[in-house]
């Protein structure tokens, strides 16, 4: 973390070592309260004091930092999330320091979040906390694409990364602690090749939401790389992240992984960083082609989640396409819920949609899912930092790829991997004469 003290002084705004102590204090809270639930409120209150000292710069750092914890950062499970409440303090000092509202922001953001409420009052579903969330999220995701600068980019990658990086390590002591072991779903284990075997998923309650949080840490680095070089805590980060994933036993993050590491080899070609190329070589063909010859565990293990005699493509996505048939035979019932949906307070039908699309339908109807994608579009589009190549888009596609087997319209994450995504659409890839540090 030597980087963060040489650039500035204490009072720029810049993220320092004393910021990054101030966020795993709050982690340490959050962690002591697996054992005295109260004590996590005293992490809510260094983080809304340290919010209303700082910059709204800042405030995103510690979003990020702490995004992993939302589940559990709360005085119990079913109460409003602590992160949720710092999300407020940031949406009121939007609103209390920008001196005017952009007519694009309420074309966009204002327009398709009363056309929300519209189409909930009419169904009676209405879920008003829900649309307060989905408010809070895009006017975030629009406020920091104005304030975002491009010299900030390594800071958000590192809080973002380091805070999924400690989540990671910590999750692995749920199973130890019976206050943190009674907070997760995946503590039910699978059969995977004959064995059961725990799906890990960190600080998260599903391990394939975990996996996508992954992901987008792994996008980020491989894009900061691209754009600065090599950094030792950058590739420590990304190595971390790579093995936890590998535990949740998706597929989705093993297809999208795949192209990852594609992605990093070029990388590092085009930077001759020929040392590191043969190294990420090597440790891959000593999992898969030492893995087939010695069966190593997690390698056979991966090799039967995809190696299915099924033809089924049911069987293929674990059953989802069967919820998704569901869903849209209900959608289609009606030509009310067709066009505007059921809600966004109505509660799920045959469980989880398991598809953001299929989810976005469901509760705002095909009108509002067309005006979502074009506030989503008008949100990333009202500023616009560099030309962007097909390079910048990867994070986007591997994304929606990974959103179209999970939900996420109302999800406290999602925001924030938009905003990661907006930041790789506008960082140059690929310079030249990049050092390793």
């Amino acid at each position: 973390m030597g980087y963060i003290i040489e650039r500035g002084n204490l009072n720029d705004d810049y993220i320092h070592i004393y910021d990054v102590l101030i966020f795993s204090i709050i982690v340490v809270f959050i962690f002591f309260s697996f054992y005295i639930h109260i004590i996590s409120f005293g992490g809510f209150i260094i983080g809304a004091v340290y919010s209303l000292l700082n910059n709204r710069k800042k405030d995103i750092c510690l979003l990020m930092f702490i995004l992993p914890y939302a589940e559990i950062f709360n005085f119990s499970m079913g109460t409003t999330s602590f992160f949720t409440l710092l999300e407020f303090i940031l949406l009121f000092k939007i609103f209390a320091e920008r001196k005017d509202i952009e007519r694009k922001y309420i074309l966009f953001i204002m327009e398709f979040t009363l056309y929300v409420c519209f189409a909930s009052i009419i169904s009676s579903h209405i879920g008003f906390l829900k649309l307060i969330k989905l408010f809070m999220s895009l006017t975030i995701l629009w406020d920091f694409i104005d304030i975002y600068e491009a010299k900030d980019f390594r800071d958000y990658v590192f809080c973002y990364s380091f805070g999924l990086s400690i989540a990671s390590i910590i999750g692995m002591s749920k199973s130890y602690i019976p206050g943190f072991a009674v907070l997760y779903n995946d503590m039910n284990s699978q059969w995977i090749d004959g064995v059961q075997i725990n799906r890990y998923s960190a600080t998260f309650s599903d391990p394939n939401y975990y996996s996508i949080a992954v992901i987008v840490g792994i996008g980020m680095i491989i894009t900061l790389i691209a754009n600065e070089g090599i950094r030792i805590w950058s590739v420590i980060f990304c190595v971390l992240l790579i093995i936890f994933g590998c535990l949740t036993y998706s597929k989705s993050f093993y297809l999208i992984l795949v192209v990852l590491l594609f992605a990093v080899l070029l990388i590092l070609i085009q930077q001759k960083k020929y040392i590191y190329f043969v190294a990420i070589v090597t440790i891959i063909s000593v999992l898969f082609i030492g893995g087939g010859i010695f069966k190593f565990p997690i390698t056979q293990r991966i090799i039967y989640r995809f190696n299915t005699e099924s033809e089924s493509v049911s069987d293929i996505t674990t059953g989802r396409t069967d919820i998704w048939s569901n869903y849209f035979a209900y959608i289609k019932s009606n030509a009310r819920i067709f066009l505007f949906g059921d809600g966004i307070g109505a509660k799920y039908l045959y469980g989880a949609a398991h598809n953001i699309y299929v989810e976005t339908w469901y509760h705002v109807g095909i009108v509002g899912f067309c005006s979502y994608i074009l506030t989503l579009i008008g949100t990333f589009s009202h500023r616009k930092l560099i030309r962007r190549t097909v390079t910048n888009y990867f994070l986007v596609l591997c994304v929606a790829i990974m959103y179209a087997f999970l939900c996420g319209f109302t999800g406290f994450e999602f925001p924030f991997y938009m905003i990661s995504c907006w930041i790789v659409l506008n960082t140059t890839m690929n310079p030249h004469n990049i050092k390793v540090y």
